[in-house]
């Protein structure tokens, strides 16, 4: 738990104090909102009602100022002023925590709070994912800190906006390193569209996982669990790539892979100028020098590339464009041409200054604080400049052409075009899956250097300089969320098939006798199948104990995303969702012997959280009175009766007719 200073100062020099308690993650439903959020608590003393005016007039002001030099009016969350003074405070802490989120991209939106007494409030508050938002809270903590200590050292709210125009600016880097990126997204909505969890691994912001129990399947970015290791190696090695490439009549470069300057003279001297340099393994074109002319230029490449790899890939320059042409399943799926960004200069403007207008374009920006895209201040784009003859600060002519690239890659500023099918020749594209397919790789980016790619690669002396294993796809296609969505799902049903069912038998019990759940357990073990376990007083897979590894609390994560486990039972408690939130998003049964509760109160909102997400059967007491109401007021088909004796035999028998088909039970 987060906890802050207690020192109570007073807000904008009123007779104020504002408090930090500390807060908890909920993740999954719960019983404030579907969404995850945390559970906060604050303090407020002294807000009596003779202040305010002046109050308002205060938070105004500091809103005023934050909506005007720092958040683009569709993040703007408009200041409303409650019955009392603290509730306003409150709500001017929610709503800045939830806009601080929207700045950076997080879609989120909710937020709760109702008083506990005269001086605490309980609050809830949304977030996507849990790092950003819990950087969230922390900088609205400081804003709150500021206002109280105005007084004290002079500052007033117009002190603000540098404040908080940096701390977003950091937000912005921790939702860009820690949520997923466009492509990932894309095949985790697909994964969402099949109701098949998902979910980030604990303690990265790269690596993903989907599938419960013995589904469960781990990726990173495009790197699905589908692609072979050699594969991936054998791409990693662009000498080893070519070679395959060219011993099945597939079209490359002259090239030699060496660690020595001295062999790359030889070898250019043979072949002749034009000539690349690359670094024999690399991502993004960085250390790549192309259309080098001359022995000098070639000492320079050498070492550019050797400092990134130690042995460097020397080939034949292929005069083109460069074409990304994408491969899911062997199959092609779109291409794209890249170019070196190349800008005009009009006798005014700095480079920088131009390059800053660059940097406006849209594709460039898809994702919130993400500079991926943009022209940046790196050594290659440097590098490039120097050699034209210009710096950052240079003010180029009017109409003099400046190029910000020495290789067409996006992710060094370079662009782009869509390639539709009927710009591309037929036979082009069985070149790229004949590549993909040569080397391995499932999702495969073919890069394709040509001077006409509507001409068959033999008549244009064309060549593949790449094989990529882990290939972005999130602008194909312009970038338009509907195609990039459609290549995620493409890519996932590669990782699990369409007509696959990969869902887990979770049997969730309800009861105040632990034995119900056990008793489950011991039914489903006799034939062979690993089960999950977990309660509150035990967690085990397979009957042996999960350990608890230093200060972190075991959770039902344990067993859900155990890949040992064939079934997993979950013997669940109000209690629990209250303190956590449900932290899983499906279940196929659910048995409920007794009414849950929460805090030693009755809580059908239980009940019906758990409903949402079952996909198979309830089975529910039918001599328990309370659960018969329940049950009354819900419309669902899923809810059956039992006798008490009979709801473990029942679960059982239908978790065996419904799971027999997937050869999951006997």
């Amino acid at each position: 738990m987060l906890v802050y200073p207690t020192k109570e100062d007073s807000i904008g020099g009123y007779m104020i104090s504002f408090r930090f308690m500390g807060l908890r993650a909920l993740n999954g439903r719960n019983l404030i909102t579907e969404k995850s959020g945390f559970m906060c608590r604050v303090a407020l003393n002294g807000t009596s009602n003779t202040e305010m005016m002046d109050l308002q007039k205060e938070l105004q002001a500091c809103f005023d100022v934050l909506n005007d030099k720092i958040y683009l009016e569709q993040n703007r969350i408009k200041q409303k002023f409650k019955k009392s003074a603290a509730e306003s405070i409150i709500y001017f802490y929610c709503t800045h925590i939830i806009q601080l989120q929207n700045a950076v991209g997080c879609p989120v939106s909710v937020f709760k709070y109702r008083p506990v007494n005269d001086q605490y409030w309980e609050i809830f508050l949304e977030f996507e994912f849990e790092p950003s938002g819990r950087y969230a809270v922390d900088l609205t903590n400081q804003v709150m800190m500021l206002l109280t200590k105005k007084q004290e050292n002079g500052d007033t709210h117009e002190n603000l906006p540098a404040i908080i125009e940096k701390n977003i600016s950091d937000l912005k880097a921790l939702y860009v390193n820690s949520g997923p990126k466009l492509a990932v997204r894309s095949i985790l909505l697909a994964a969402e569209k099949r109701n098949i969890p998902w979910r980030q691994v604990p303690g990265s912001w790269q690596y993903f996982q989907y599938g419960y129990g013995k589904y469960q399947k781990v990726f990173t970015e495009t790197l699905l669990d589908i692609e072979g290791h050699v594969s991936v190696m054998i791409t990693n090695d662009k000498a080893y790539t070519s070679t395959l490439l060219a011993e099945v009549g597939l079209p490359v470069a002259c090239f030699l892979k060496t660690n020595s300057f001295e062999h790359a003279v030889d070898f250019v001297n043979k072949i002749g100028y034009p000539v690349v340099v690359k670094p024999l393994q690399g991502t993004q074109g960085y250390g790549v020098t192309p259309n080098i002319q001359n022995e000098a230029e070639l000492r320079q490449a050498y070492e550019i590339a050797s400092k990134k790899f130690p042995r460097v890939l020397v080939e034949k320059h292929t005069k083109g464009d460069d074409f990304r042409l994408l491969v899911f399943g062997g199959k092609y799926v779109g291409a794209i041409r890249r170019a070196v960004t190349v800008v005009k200069g009009d006798g005014i403007r700095s480079v920088e200054e131009i390059v800053a207008e660059v940097n406006l374009q849209p594709w460039r920006n898809q994702f919130h604080g993400n500079t991926k895209y943009h022209v940046r201040k790196i050594p290659e784009v440097e590098g490039c400049l120097k050699k034209q003859g210009f710096d950052w600060n240079s003010v180029p002519e009017r109409g003099v052409e400046i190029s910000l690239n020495n290789v067409p890659n996006i992710s060094q500023g370079g662009t782009f075009e869509t390639i539709w099918d009927d710009g591309i020749h037929p036979e082009n594209i069985k070149m790229a899956e004949r590549a993909a397919k040569t080397v391995g790789v499932k999702l495969a980016g073919v890069d394709y250097l040509t001077e006409d790619i509507t001409k068959p690669f033999w008549e244009t002396g064309g060549t593949i300089c790449e094989v990529n294993a882990k290939p972005a796809f999130d602008l194909m296609f312009g970038g338009v969320t509907k195609y990039r969505n459609e290549l995620g799902r493409i890519a996932f049903e590669l990782s699990y098939p369409k007509n696959v069912d990969v869902t887990l038998p979770v049997i969730c019990v309800i009861s105040d006798n632990e034995g119900i759940a056990q008793d489950i357990c011991r039914r489903i073990e006799p034939d062979g199948f690993v089960v999950g376990y977990f309660s509150e007083n035990s967690v085990t897979v397979d009957g042996a104990p999960i350990l608890q590894q230093g200060d972190a609390a075991i959770s039902v994560n344990s067993v859900l995303w155990n890949s040992a486990a064939d079934v997993v039972v979950i013997n669940e408690s109000g209690n629990r969702i209250q303190q956590r939130g449900l932290e899983y998003t499906t279940c196929t049964h659910l048995l409920v012997e007794h009414m849950p509760k929460v805090n030693g109160t009755a809580n059908t909102q239980v009940l019906d959280i758990i409903l949402a997400i079952t996909t198979h059967k309830v089975l529910i007491n039918k001599n328990n009175a309370e659960l018969l109401s329940w049950a009354e007021t819900v419309d669902s088909d899923k809810i059956h009766l039992g006798a008490p004796a009979e709801l473990n035999k029942l679960i059982v028998e239908d978790l065996r007719i419904s799971f027999t088909r997937s050869g999951i039970v006997n």
